[in-house]
């Protein structure tokens, strides 16, 4: 039996050609732009985001200069609340010097009034006194007195020491080298009853004071020394 082969030939006519083909230019276009979206969607997120940590990062910003400009205003305020205090310090210790003063003074009128009074030495001093105004500084006063019985200016020469140890060693260190105001040793002073000898002086390393000495005479009597010594008992 013979078997008979037939081709079967599907037609299509042009209309439906150009349907497909419109289809699939259709659906690949919409591939490209819904990608095109996607991707325009994604950047705009990410721009908006951008933004937003601008802005927060420029409002921290601007927290933290405000923060430094309040540390720098309160360090200022610090600064200038010490100084302000170490100045009152400073005065209320002058304020205690002159009231120290004054008083010393008071005491030798009353002395030179009185009868011990004219029993001591023609020359004396009447007393010492010394205050630490700031590490290893001090503010120091004597007051140098003449007690006569027809009491005129006289012309006094004057020196003084500072008696103590430097590391062990006894050491005699004369004000004038531990004041550098103080005029140079001896001091001329002019004395009809007292007269006030005021400065600031500075300790060598290493020296410990234990004694301050006096040693006065008359410019005519060079050979009639009075010595007065006091005990340094201000701390070093």
């Amino acid at each position: 039996m013979k078997t008979e082969t037939r081709s079967i030939v599907v037609s299509r006519n042009k209309s439906t050609q150009l349907i497909i083909f419109t289809a699939i230019i259709f659906c690949i276009a919409l591939a490209f732009y819904l990608g095109g979206y996607q991707k325009r969607v994604t950047v705009a997120d990410l721009m908006d985001e951008n933004t937003v940590l601008e802005r927060e990062l420029l409002e921290v910003t601007d927290l933290l200069n405000s923060a430094e400009k309040t540390i720098d205003i309160l360090e200022v305020d610090n600064e200038v609340n010490s100084i302000a205090l170490e100045n009152s310090r400073l005065e209320i210790l002058d304020l205690q010097r002159i009231i120290s003063d004054n008083t010393f003074q008071l005491e030798v009128y009353r002395d030179y009034l009185s009868d011990d009074f004219k029993a001591k030495k023609k020359l004396f001093i009447a007393s010492f006194s010394a205050s630490e105004i700031k590490q290893n500084v001090w503010s120091y006063s004597w007051i140098t007195v003449q007690s006569v019985k027809q009491p005129k200016i006289s012309s006094v020469v004057l020196k003084a020491f500072i008696v103590g140890e430097m590391e062990g060693i006894p050491e005699e260190l004369p004000f004038d080298e531990l004041d550098e105001y103080l005029p140079r040793f001896p001091l001329d002073l002019r004395v009809k009853y007292f007269s006030s000898t005021k400065g600031k002086l500075s300790f060598p390393e290493g020296f410990t004071p234990k004694q301050v000495k006096f040693m006065l005479h008359y410019a005519q009597k060079p050979s009639e020394i009075y010595e007065t010594n006091f005990e340094w008992s201000y701390g070093v």
